[in-house]
């Protein structure tokens, strides 16, 4: 790196002003049926946190992609794919762990003092109680039948099924530059936080991989002088400007850049405008929306996604209308009481944090979150 880049790293970034002016993009719309398409490790991972129907969306999308020639694949992709893929079966594997054991802990304490025994009503509660022993094993057994299926899929999980189909040698490009060239570009963007791979400094590597993919990607613009969109579910500001906790537009100095070394157009998408673009219905895209939201509140570091049936006494909480899709952690308190209650499944009753005040929440009304604390040493669940 040039010692005077570090005084003049605007103009290294922007060497052409005329362009900053006057420069040209071409619409989604103009590009979208003649332009590439590039996946990012993130979009291939997205299927193993959703349903049957999402997946065959995607095998649908990438099979039409596929059979035009307009899809890519980075290498470093493909690698990274490789190295997250068994932590998401974990992940899996994890979450129905976690509930095989809820039902260990749960308990239906009928407990009647005996002066009851011969009331009718007495004899309809052991009944009922008998009835639901049976239906809790039958649950847990059917639980554990999908472990052991998850536990013997070998890397022949759907995901991987799907793409053994679709991701042939020909589409997977490697990336050409030497690799002291990316690690001084690399240096030259964390030094003055320019995209991509910033943001990722701490990382072991640096976060030396987005910027191996986007080297990847100017090249297969550059080499076959052709339009791309690129499709990513990281949000972070080093791909795009992000306010109130959404992508607003992809980051200007990446399409100058990849303007001036290819002379084409790029967009980056996230994977909702991506399915939206294909014309995918609502409920996948509900879905995936639903992953997204799920996933910014666990990577904030502390609040947890939480289903009403295991929140408990003294529990910080939030809870929110199924309705509002950004997540806020304004409405909540601290769990004084849990009461079952026929009609609404539990009764909530919290301490607000806004006015002290006792608040009766019904569960089925609103999607649930609780506070979590994170130390250096482990996790501590309040």
């Amino acid at each position: 790196m040039d010692k005077n880049d570090k005084y003049f790293y605007l103009e290294k970034l922007f060497p052409d002003t005329s362009e900053i002016i006057s420069g040209e993009f071409k619409s989604i719309e103009q590009i979208k049926d003649v332009c590439i398409f590039v996946l990012d490790t993130n979009i291939l991972l997205l299927p193993y946190k959703t349903s049957k129907n999402s997946l065959k969306a995607f095998e649908n999308i990438y099979k039409k992609l596929k059979a035009k020639d307009k899809l890519r694949i980075p290498e470093r992709v493909i690698r990274e794919f490789g190295k997250n893929r068994g932590k998401n079966l974990a992940e899996v594997y994890k979450y129905l762990s976690q509930k095989e054991n809820g039902l260990n802990r749960l308990q239906l304490d009928l407990e009647i003092p005996p002066i009851l025994a011969d009331e009718k009503e007495y004899k309809k509660l052991i009944s009922l109680k008998k009835a639901y022993n049976i239906n809790t094993k039958e649950i847990k057994e059917n639980i554990q039948s999908l472990q052991k299926k998850v536990y013997d899929y070998n890397w022949n999980d759907p995901v991987s099924e799907l793409y053994k189909k679709i991701i042939t040698p020909n589409i997977v490009i490697p990336v050409s530059k030497k690799k002291d060239e990316i690690i001084s570009d690399l240096e030259f963007r964390i030094t003055h936080s320019i995209a991509p791979g910033f943001k990722d400094s701490k990382k072991s590597d640096k976060g030396i991989g987005d910027l191996i993919i986007w080297q990847t990607i100017k090249e297969i613009g550059k080499k076959e002088n052709i339009d791309i969109i690129y499709v990513t579910d990281d949000s972070k500001n080093d791909w795009f400007y992000v306010e109130e906790k959404k992508t607003v537009y992809p980051r200007y100095e990446l399409l100058y850049e990849f303007k001036k070394e290819t002379n084409r157009t790029i967009h980056i998408l996230d994977v909702t405008d991506f399915l939206i673009l294909f014309d995918t219905d609502k409920e996948t895209i509900d879905e995936v929306n639903e992953q997204k939201l799920e996933k910014s509140i666990s990577s904030n570091g502390n609040w947890v996604r939480i289903p009403a049936s295991e929140i408990k006494i003294g529990m910080e909480v939030c809870y929110q209308s199924k309705s509002v899709k950004e997540f806020n952690n304004t409405s909540g308190g601290i769990v004084s009481k849990v009461k079952p209650n026929e009609r609404l499944e539990y009764i909530i009753t919290l301490k607000s944090t806004r006015n002290n005040g006792p608040e009766n929440i019904g569960s089925k009304n609103f999607n649930w979150w609780r506070k979590i604390e994170i130390t250096t040493a482990n996790t501590v669940y309040s």
